[in-house]
């Protein structure tokens, strides 16, 4: 199975560099990077030297305009060729090889599933629909196989915009689709915590809309063929 592993970045470039020195060093058996310039402001001044140095195939696309996460790690999966997706925040550090853990959790699962560095089933305070707790995996590490990619459609960008919710919402198209999460152990990575886009007050707001906009779209099918109790069961709620 190859994997490529996709990066969007906006500006931030030492993040971006410092995480393809680690897949470098950790991860040379990967099969491609995809790197997603979300029409930085600044250069990208290395791009030249990671095409010639690096172990992996490196394909470079810039965004015409500011889209965002959703929407950067759907077009990085769109232009991907391998057989496994691993979506990757520009903020997470790699100290160990991820490629390993991800195929034998492939391997050893006989129904499709969908991997996270971490997957939350506890209330984190956003993630719940009246008292139905929603499970799903953090967004700044998420893997599987292209065929489950198909299946989930991608980050929903049309009801997110640029960020937040887009993980919660992905956990709860994978219950509803019968796609199992999975956290993947035996991995050393490191999440800096908001490097990417911080925390402000802007940001803030967006994520209270978007909570209003989870609730919206999935309430009135929560329901419906059984979704409740798929998380329940999950949740042991």
């Amino acid at each position: 199975m190859n994997v490529s592993v996709i990066i969007p970045t906006f500006n931030k470039w030492n993040l971006t560099v410092s995480r393809l020195m680690e897949l470098s060093h950790y991860c040379s058996d990967i099969y491609e990077v995809v790197l997603i310039d979300d029409a930085s402001t600044e250069p990208f001044t290395q791009l030249s030297l990671w095409e010639e140095r690096s172990p992996w195939k490196l394909q470079y696309s810039r965004n015409k305009m500011n889209f965002g996460f959703g929407l950067s790690m759907n077009l990085g999966a769109s232009l991907a060729t391998g057989d496994v997706f691993v979506f990757l925040s520009n903020d997470v550090e790699v100290k160990k090889d991820f490629v390993p853990e991800i195929r034998r959790q492939i391997d050893m699962h006989d129904c499709p599933i969908l991997m996270g560095a971490e997957v939350l089933t506890r209330n984190t305070g956003w993630n719940t629909i009246d008292d139905l707790v929603v499970p799903y995996p953090h967004g700044w590490f998420i893997a599987c196989h292209r065929d489950v990619w198909e299946v989930l459609g991608g980050f929903d960008y049309e009801t997110y915009g640029l960020s937040d919710f887009d993980d919660i919402d992905l956990g709860l198209t994978a219950i509803d689709n019968n796609i199992m999460l999975v956290q993947l152990e035996n991995q050393s990575l490191r999440h800096l915590v908001a490097r990417s886009f911080g925390y402000n007050p802007e940001r803030l707001a967006r994520t209270k809309s978007n909570q209003k906009k989870f609730i919206q779209k999935w309430r009135s099918r929560i329901d419906v063929g059984g979704l409740s109790a798929k998380v329940r069961s999950i949740t042991g709620g």
